[in-house]
């Protein structure tokens, strides 16, 4: 039955609109009680008796809604939309009335072609990655409804028939709404040209029509072809209609998204402040429009990076909506929700969430469980619960919003591809890649089958499964993945936009986790310069790039450029974003990490401590970003020599780690390899090999054999067994390590160097200098190749060469690479730097091997007091160095006396960490 009225109204839609064009209203109407005449022979007149025939068989409510529709019809005969709403109206009299079809098809006259079709009408509201936009929803029929009425008007009422082009225009939207741009777009071209042909250049169905075009290209991800056409309409607009006509007004306002989308916010930003300007001067302080601007506006702020302006837009615009409309209209639920997103934008997830949390439920209640408004609000709260930590509700949600899209809008739509990313994203999140990366995979399939190679949700899942791929340590498929991507970007985008840049950013730090810095800081400092030119100093995103430039230079050694910079950093984003700013706080984290590298733990340990405190205050006790802050202090203390505070805050750290992520997360992996790490550094091996075994394991089954995480589990484990004394199984596994480092990472990784020169200090250990020697050599070579000359393992390196010299009996090879070392270790990391005061000692100890007391106990003096500033009275190092000193004040006491001293204990340098 359906079908049959399908193909019914399409045939009774030009007999119709000669109707509406022929009578006047009040006649149609009037005549709704005349019986139909079966003698009619016009088309106008056998338009009427159908209107006649369904006013008559309908019930009160529905004759009103279709004198309405008559009226509006033929009071806008050029308008397609009145057209349109008045053929709804007979097929919904159709479906509500079997007898009215059989009568129907008794007054067409020729035979009917039945389309096999089911009729849909579907609602369009665009949403932003953040807010909801407040555009009027457009109610279209189906395409195949569509498709077969403009063949009737291209039959009865010519090709070139204004109506005809109105119901071409209409066929365009359905191809849109419908998904299928490639027929949409061509076909609204065709439209524009035919009616330029027809009514000239500025025409109101003209500039409606471009207009409908500029739609369709930012619906397909083009905004730059979108512009030079909103730009056309806006001037003709200005001309034709005047400045502050409401469809001028609307022309500016869908100009400046434009502008958005092509991340030109320095033309978009004003354009919407004037438009809003002139809305409410022209409009009235309470009418939709205005709303929709200031909707507009704040999600540009928010674009722009500065919540601070949106929230407030938001506030007064949710109380309007209250006020005018009523606490659960689904226009106040819009407004509701994008206040929660501007709340969490502004890191502010304690009344975000909430907020979210009631407005899901107010949508469930009036909208319905599966309406695409409470999906919506269903994937934002998930996401919420992501950001806050709680990865317990978010996975469970994102998979129920993603059944349930799949269900209502079909698995191909693009809010059901969102939510698959989404969720994709989450899994990531959670540790669990074996789930995360076929999901990016299967989604980037569909985006490109449905929206095009080129197309920015295509772009978007391309990047997406490159960081899949990285967080796998799968770095041969994701930098070629990067760049790919990153040349798609410029092309379609152009170089500078802000999704350019942010692709851009995301190959250097692929670049910088290849251990290739080389390539990686040039690239940062582009990007730099590049955001702060586009986006200005204060963006959150040029933050983001200074801070990782920053992290770079500290990669390389060079923490001269480092510290300034994260200083800087930090000072801004407490400036612009507030002190307790998740950004500010992670800034605040990244600079007590690199004063502890620096060795400056006086500043270090006071700043972790502080990170800690405000982050279990803004954060909550279980967030992931607290354990982590919690981690970081345990290893702060560590290198403190406070293995009394350490260890318990270790183990207690992976206690909450292990309940609130799970056995298997990454960070809780990391956190048990650190504390087994801690036990080793006081000796503890009974507890320090079995927990790096079992963290070995899980690496091994959670990421696989080679991911660089598993390696370093590897490496950590040979390295504690070393320590341990046990070369049999150190040995062996450290040359399997550096095998598998060298295949996966690449010859001069920084972590295959790290290896190699382990390995060499495991042939030290074990007496074998005819391995140890050459080894160690080679990998200082790669060492000043690859990461400079000064860089702080380059320097490491250095010492421990110098002690093989010194072993092999070559001391003065070993002093004159000692003092050579201590001179840039002093210039590049100064002068009481734990890694300067282990050289100096190593030196004190070389020129005592020498024989050289009269260097040797200077040396140790001023190794002593400066271990004493640094560390304390009672750190081991402190400990250990005054014993040094003590034998060889004794020893040269000894000497004096004719009698030869005790040994003395030699201080070696600390091996680089090998966890993160």
């Amino acid at each position: 039955m359906r079908t049959e009225i399908v193909g019914l109204v399409e045939e009774a839609a030009p007999y119709l609109s000669a109707a509406v064009t022929a009578y006047g209203v009040a006649e149609l109407i009037r005549a709704g009680d005349v019986a139909p005449d079966a003698s009619a022979e016009t088309a106008a007149d056998l338009g009427a008796r159908i209107l006649q025939l369904a006013r008559g068989r309908g019930d009160e409510a529905g004759q009103t809604a279709l004198d309405a529709a008559v009226r509006e019809a033929a009071e806008k005969p050029d308008d397609e939309s009145a057209a349109q709403a008045l053929r709804q109206q007979i097929w919904q009299a159709l479906t509500e009335n079997a007898g009215l079809v059989e009568e129907l098809a008794g007054l067409l006259p020729a035979p009917r072609d039945v389309v096999q079709v089911q009729v849909q009408v579907q609602v369009q509201v665009p949403v932003t990655a953040a807010g909801e936009r407040s555009v009027p929803a457009e109610s279209v029929g189906a395409v195949a409804l569509s498709e077969a009425t403009l063949r009737q008007h291209e039959r009865v009422l010519g090709d070139s028939h204004l109506k005809t082009l109105a119901m071409r225009n209409d066929l365009a939207i359905a191809y849109e709404l419908a998904g299928d741009l490639g027929r949409a777009i061509p076909l609204y071209e065709a439209t524009l040209a035919q009616y330029e042909r027809v009514l000239g250049d500025t025409h109101t169905s003209i500039l409606t029509s471009r207009d409908n075009l500029a739609n369709a290209h930012v619906a397909a991800g083009d905004p730059e072809r979108a512009i030079p056409l909103y730009e056309i309409t806006l001037a003709q607009r200005e001309r034709v209609q005047g400045d502050t006509h409401p469809d001028t007004l609307t022309s500016r306002s869908t100009l400046a998204y434009a502008y958005e989308l092509a991340g030109d916010l320095d033309r978009a930003i004003p354009l919407y402040e004037a438009t809003l300007a002139e809305r409410e001067q022209v409009l009235g302080d309470s009418h939709p429009d205005i709303q929709a601007s200031r909707n507009d506006l704040a999600l540009a702020y928010e674009s722009a990076g500065e919540p601070g302006r949106a929230v407030p837009l938001y506030e007064a615009m949710l109380a309007q909506y209250e006020r005018v409309l009523g606490d659960t209209h689904p226009e106040t639920l819009t407004s509701r929700n994008n206040l929660a997103v501007a709340y969490d934008s502004a890191g502010d997830l304690g009344r975000a969430i909430p907020l979210y949390e009631a407005t899901l439920a107010e949508r469930e209640q009036v909208s319905g469980y599966s309406h695409p408004d409470t999906l919506t609000s269903r994937r934002n709260l998930a996401l919420a619960y992501k950001e806050a930590g709680d990865l317990g509700r978010a996975i469970p949600l994102l998979e129920a919003t993603l059944t349930e899209s799949e269900e209502v809008l079909g698995a191909t739509h693009p809010e059901t591809m969102a939510s698959r990313n989404y969720l994709a994203n989450t899994y990531e999140s959670a540790g669990d890649l074996r789930r995360a990366v076929p999901l990016y995979e299967a989604t980037l399939a569909q985006r490109e089958q449905v929206l095009g190679d080129t197309h920015p949700d295509t772009l978007m899942s391309r990047s997406n499964l490159a960081g899949g791929y990285h967080a796998a340590g799968n770095l041969g498929r994701a930098i070629p993945l990067y760049e790919a991507t990153l040349s798609q970007y410029e092309r379609v985008l152009g170089d500078t936009h802000p999704d350019t840049l942010h692709s851009r950013s995301n190959l250097a730090v692929a670049y910088g986790s290849s251990g290739d810095l080389g390539r990686a800081i040039p690239l940062y400092e582009a990007i730099l310069a590049q955001r702060e030119q586009i986006l200005g100093d204060d963006h959150p995103d040029t933050l983001t790039s200074r801070s990782h430039l920053a992290v770079a230079y500290e990669s390389v050694g060079d923490l001269g450029r480092a510290l300034p910079l994260m200083e800087a950093v930090l000072a801004e984003r407490e400036r612009v974003l507030g002190d307790d700013h998740p950004d500010t706080l992670t800034s605040r984290s990244i600079l007590a990490v690199a004063y502890e590298s620096a060795g400056d733990l006086g500043r270090a340990l006071p700043l972790m401590e502080a990170v800690l405190a405000e982050r279990e205050r803004v954060l909550g006790d279980d967030h992931p970003d607290t354990l982590s802050s919690r981690s970081i202090l345990a290893g702060g203390y560590r290198a403190a020599g406070d293995l009394g505070r350490s260890i318990p805050l270790y183990e207690d750290t992976l206690a909450q780690s292990e309940r609130v992520l799970g056995d298997d997360h990454p960070r809780t992996l990391t956190i048990r390899s650190n504390l087994a790490l801690a036990y080793e550094s006081v000796g503890d091996f009974g507890r320090a090999i079995p927990l790096s075994e079992a963290t070995l394991r899980h690496y091994e089954r959670v990421m696989g054999d080679t991911h660089p995480e598993t390696l370093t589990s590897r490496s950590n484990l040979a390295c504690v067994y070393c320590m341990a004394g046990d070369l049999e199984r150190s040995i062996p596994l450290m040359e399997a390590t550096l095998a598998q480092r060298e295949q996966v990472l690449g010859d001069t990784h920084p972590d295959t160097l790290l290896s190699r020169g382990n390995l060499a200090g495991a042939y030290q250990a074990a007496g074998d200098l005819e391995r140890s020697i050459p080894l160690m050599e080679a990998t200082l070579a790669q060492r000043e190749q690859v990461l400079g000359d000064s860089h702080p393992h380059t320097l490491h390196n250095r010492n421990e060469l110098a002690r093989d010299y010194e072993s092999a009996g070559d001391v003065k090879r070993a002093i004159s690479l000692l003092e050579a070392t201590l001179a840039q270790s002093e210039q590049v990391l100064g002068d009481t730097h734990l890694d300067t005061l282990v050289t100096r000692s190593n030196l004190a100890h070389a020129y005592r091997t020498a024989g050289d007391l009269s260097r040797a106990i200077p040396l140790l003096e001023t190794t002593f007091r400066q271990y004493e500033q640094v560390l304390g009275a009672t750190h081991d190092l402190t400990l250990l160095s005054r014993f040094n000193l003590v034998i060889a004040r004794q020893e040269a006491e000894g000497v004096e006396q004719g009698s030869a001293g005790p040994s003395v204990t030699r201080v070696a340098p600390p091996k680089p960490s090998t966890t993160d």
